[in-house]
């Protein structure tokens, strides 16, 4: 059987994962895997040689098929590796990719998106949102036929984790702290809690659900880092959790991610107060019914199986 030719960018909790899974799949061969320091210590035993600092050895290896971005690169930085414009990269062919970085594809989901119809280079990107619900592929395939009116959720497992805790009468810091422990919440756990990662989260479901793609300056975005004594006691009695909708209005595109109490008023809100720790919850709402997608969405094996997900189906489409 022959191999699929797969190199990898980035090390991290992430990609240690997609290495560990890349090795033991006689389906793939993992060529090359861009460090930024070969000589740090990693939880995954490789070979030297597939390390490399640079990351032409990956972008412009003539024998690479597929790119696995799990880099926590500048987002302009990670779309250039894929669309190739700067003079650096001339030597470069178009490869499939799969990527990581949910910032690269929200703020260049609509470049992405159209180099890759005009092209034919696959483009995965489900790890970028909700890694734990397949909701990407679901929408870019088509598989909701009638018109979405609405799409949103509970988008980031850290926030949620630390609602929930909080709801036990854990204060901020302390779930915060244990969130850090547990994998779930960067050393800087900025994005998480002020709300900008559900908002990346979801201007890549907007592009995905209207084909509009929209600006961080679009969304109103309320975090969770005012939270203080006294909520924390409020959320003993009322469930809140952080909430980010997107809907089609008579004005426009309306996108918001903001704390709110759940109570039990609808189904969506029931499901709302259900949805604990790190789970994510998705719903769309289209013209005729209501859609629930629910899964974990927090730390780095949850991501990294995204990503082998979309490998998969890279795979078996180039294998037919």
């Amino acid at each position: 059987m022959r191999k699929i030719n797969v190199g990898l960018i980035g090390l991290g909790n992430v990609g240690s994962k997609v290495a560990e899974f890349l090795q033991n799949d006689p389906r793939f061969a993992l060529l090359k895997i861009v460090v930024r320091d070969k000589n740090k210590k990693r939880p995954v035993v490789l070979p030297p040689a597939l390390l490399t600092e640079r990351i032409s050895d990956v972008v412009c290896h003539p024998e690479i098929q597929i790119v696995m971005d799990a880099s926590n690169d500048a987002p302009a930085n990670i779309v250039e590796r894929i669309i190739h414009r700067k003079k650096w990269t001339t030597r470069a062919a178009y490869r499939h990719t799969v990527l990581a970085s949910k910032k690269a594809v929200a703020f260049y989901g609509r470049e992405l998106v159209d180099f890759s119809r005009k092209h034919g280079v696959e483009i995965g990107m489900e790890a970028t949102v909700c890694a734990g619900i397949p909701i990407v592929r679901l929408l870019r395939e088509g598989h909701i036929p009638e018109k979405i009116i609405e799409v949103g959720g509970i988008l980031n497992g850290t926030t949620n984790y630390m609602l929930t805790k909080m709801s036990e009468g854990v204060s901020y810091e302390e779930a915060l702290r244990d969130a850090q422990t547990l994998g779930y919440a960067e050393a800087d756990p900025h994005e998480d809690v002020s709300g900008l990662d559900a908002a990346y989260k979801l201007m890549i479901l907007s592009g995905l659900c209207f084909g509009q793609w929209p600006k961080i300056k679009d969304v109103k975005v309320c975090g969770i880092e005012n939270l203080g004594p006294i909520d924390s006691t409020m959320l003993q009695r009322l469930k809140r959790r952080l909430v980010a909708s997107a809907r089609l209005s008579e004005t426009g595109l309306e996108l918001e991610v903001t704390p709110r109490s759940c109570g039990e008023d609808s189904p969506l809100e029931k499901k709302f107060k259900a949805t604990d720790g790190v789970d994510n919850l998705v719903y769309l709402k289209t013209v005729s019914r209501e859609l629930y997608f629910s899964g974990p969405g927090a730390g780095g094996e949850v991501t990294a199986m995204a990503m082998i997900s979309d490998l998969n189906h890279i795979a078996s489409k180039l294998k037919t």
